[in-house]
């Protein structure tokens, strides 16, 4: 017995065109119904709008930097264009690294001219199951964000998030 005989069918049973239309009309039904199934799926997620608080960590910078945000600033992730939240408080720290003292220690010492600023900002979020996020970004500590306010752009680490 033959695969493909001489009128073209399959084991003599089945065109093998009407196998391929069958076979793709059986795969479109199932991405249609997979596609369905996602979508009652994250409707299912429930997220509710809340205030959160979130700190900021901009490290190394120099001091006229450290005036380039206030309290009140409007404080936008640059790549994205999303705000953030208004600045709560604004705290300026001396940058300190790890160096040896003269008997051999390894101590945290100040670096001159150089700060650290932690930012405070207060916004509203989308908390749910899928986590916490700000118009669709991903809000999650230890992110690397730009952001930037009216006076200032810098490179950010998420620290802390509270609700």
């Amino acid at each position: 017995m033959q695969l493909i005989d001489k009128k073209g069918k399959l084991f003599g049973l089945i065109n093998l065109i009407d196998l391929i239309v069958v076979v793709l009309i059986l795969f479109l039904i199932f991405g249609i119904c997979f596609k369905i199934s996602q979508k009652s799926a994250l409707m299912g997620q429930q997220t509710t709008v809340r205030s959160i608080e979130m700190d900021l960590f901009i490290k190394k910078v120099m001091l006229p930097f450290t005036k380039g945000f206030q309290e009140g600033d409007i404080i936008k992730d640059s790549i994205t264009g999303i705000i953030l939240g208004t600045v709560k408080g604004v705290r300026v720290e001396p940058h300190k690294e790890a160096v040896v003292d003269s008997q051999g220690n390894l101590v945290n010492a100040d670096v001159p001219e150089r700060y650290n600023v932690i930012l405070t900002l207060e916004g509203e979020a989308e908390c749910g199951s899928g986590g916490i996020k700000i118009r669709g970004l991903e809000i999650l500590s230890g992110n690397l964000h730009i952001v930037q306010s009216n006076k200032s752009k810098a490179e950010a680490v998420m620290l802390d998030i509270r609700y």
